[in-house]
């Protein structure tokens, strides 16, 4: 497998990951700190849809990226960091909640 793939599926996934966490973390009272997404998700019509519209997005950056393995690699690198982020978000609130 190339290492391209690799850093594609791993972009999938992290954005998966992102897109898990984030709504736990709104289902606890937190709120969207990134701006499109906030204004995407304020609006009803675009709501339900914000998986798919994350997800179309990280499908066509892989889809330009390819095979710049150096290119996805810096796609990758901010979301690792939103998802621990994001999980350290979601567990101290979880530990307030208790």
């Amino acid at each position: 497998m190339s290492l391209a793939l690799v850093l594609c599926l791993l972009a999938f996934g992290l954005n998966v990951a992102d897109a898990l966490l984030t709504d736990a973390i709104l289902a606890l009272g937190g709120r969207e700190k990134n701006p499109v997404m906030a204004a995407i998700m304020a609006q009803p019509l675009t709501r339900p849809f914000r998986w798919a519209i994350k997800l179309s997005v990280v499908v066509g950056f892989c889809w330009l990226a390819w095979p710049r393995w150096w290119a996805l690699a810096l796609f990758c690198a901010p979301f690792a960091w939103v998802v621990q982020h994001n999980a350290r978000v979601l567990a101290r609130m979880a530990a307030m909640r208790v």
